[in-house]
């Protein structure tokens, strides 16, 4: 025998062993195997070479593995004198029964050494992968034989390891983004779901989403699988209101100013608007005379969690006030006379004035004639091109007796 010599070893996962016929001359073989064990092919004692072993697996149950693994496993020299062989897969429960003969026709009764209890079963976990040499004790009271065996002990397949964020905080509008480490101790390819509050890797938020979530991420390598719980913390992002643009509001004086913002609110959350000076806590003004000029009003509109300011000018135009026509008296002249209005106009606000006579008359002089003896009415118009202010005068012409005159030659 070959020390240190290499064992094949077909893994049919979830499978147990019916019959194994190697063929030497053939390394060709079929394999009739039920629900869950290992199939062992030993090497050749003429050589360490491990041959090309192809098998074809005949299933007697519709129960089937996805896949047949096939590893090479060398027994460590320490061991190779051990012909008795058991090989099982970490996590099942091994069981030892020996078959002794006593020709004297004694009892016999058996004894094992760690780690197998006093019946020959050990309950292998996971880890416990390795080479155990297990000394079997057969007694018939009197003597005492032994026999070794070695317990080869595989992998089983890990479940993915899976390392996730425990907790991932973002704020409303961003995008979700999970991260995760996983490795497999197989190297299966793995695949990954997601679960809960997220339904894949990348999930973007709106702006109902603030609030603590839960997120499952599952890594499967096709048999196991892990899974891990991540905490997703979404802030409330606030939206600022929208205030429209103010235009320039124009009043006269005397005038009322009423300032009406035009508010929205995307989270509908509850307003509260503040004027600045002039206005009053309606947005109000009522304007009076000697107010106008030019004025910038502060508005301030809050939705609880921050403050909009706009600004509103306000433009108080003067109000325009008539010209002041001093009383003119009622005028008398004689024929031939000159008749002279008498006008005095002045404007409160500077204003240039005009001042206009309508009537028998049309300029503040007039020479009278001997024909225009009568009574007579003329209206004085004062007007500074907006607003005007009239009196009515009474002109009386009286007759001018001329006496009489020669005409030569008499």
């Amino acid at each position: 025998m070959n020390v240190g010599k290499k064992e094949l070893i077909l893994v049919v996962l979830l499978l147990t062993l019916v019959a194994c016929t190697p063929q030497p001359d053939n390394t060709t073989m079929n394999l009739s195997v039920l629900e869950s064990d290992i199939i062992q092919i030993s090497t050749p004692e003429d050589t360490a070479e491990v041959p090309d072993i192809t098998g074809e697996v005949v299933y007697e149950t519709e129960n089937k593995p996805e896949e047949v693994k096939v590893e090479t496993v060398e027994i460590p020299e320490e061991y190779a004198d051990i012909t008795v062989k058991k090989f099982a897969i970490e996590g099942e429960t091994i069981e030892l029964k020996p078959q002794a003969i006593d020709y004297d026709g004694d009892e016999i009764t058996y004894s094992f050494s760690e780690p197998f209890d006093d019946k020959g079963s050990w309950v292998t976990t996971e880890g416990d992968a390795g080479f155990y040499k297990v000394t079997i004790t057969a007694s018939d009271g009197k003597d005492t034989t032994s026999q070794d065996v070695l317990v080869v002990l595989l992998s089983s397949n890990k479940a993915p390891v899976l390392t996730c964020p425990e907790e991932i905080s973002l704020k409303e509008g961003e995008d979700l983004f999970i991260e995760c480490d996983a490795t497999d101790n197989e190297g299966d390819d793995l695949v990954f779901e997601y679960s809960g509050w997220a339904a894949s890797r990348v999930k973007m938020t709106g702006y109902n989403d603030a609030g603590t979530h839960m997120v499952y991420v599952t890594a499967s390598d096709g048999k196991k699988s892990t899974k891990a719980t991540i905490k997703v913390i979404v802030e409330d992002k606030n939206r600022l209101p929208v205030v429209k643009e103010f235009r320039t509001i124009r009043v006269t004086e005397g005038e009322m100013v009423k300032v009406v913002p035009e508010v929205t609110d995307e989270d509908t959350d509850d307003l509260t608007i503040t004027f600045g000076d002039p206005l009053d806590e309606n947005g109000e003004w009522e304007t009076r005379m000697g107010d106008d000029g030019v004025y910038t009003a502060e508005v301030r509109v809050s939705d609880g969690k921050a403050i909009i300011e706009k600004t509103v000018e306000i433009v108080v135009g003067k109000l325009n006030s008539p010209p002041v026509l001093e009383e003119i008296a009622d005028i008398t002249v004689e024929e031939g006379e000159t008749v002279r209005i008498l006008a005095f106009a002045t404007d409160p606000d500077g204003d240039d004035v005009v001042v206009r006579v309508i009537g028998w008359m049309d300029d503040l002089e007039y020479t009278t004639t001997y024909s225009d003896a009568g009574e007579y009415d003329v209206t004085v118009t004062a007007s500074d091109g907006t607003l005007e202010t009239s009196q009515d005068v009474h002109i009386t012409v009286e007759d001018r007796n001329r006496p009489p005159v020669f005409r030569i030659p008499v």
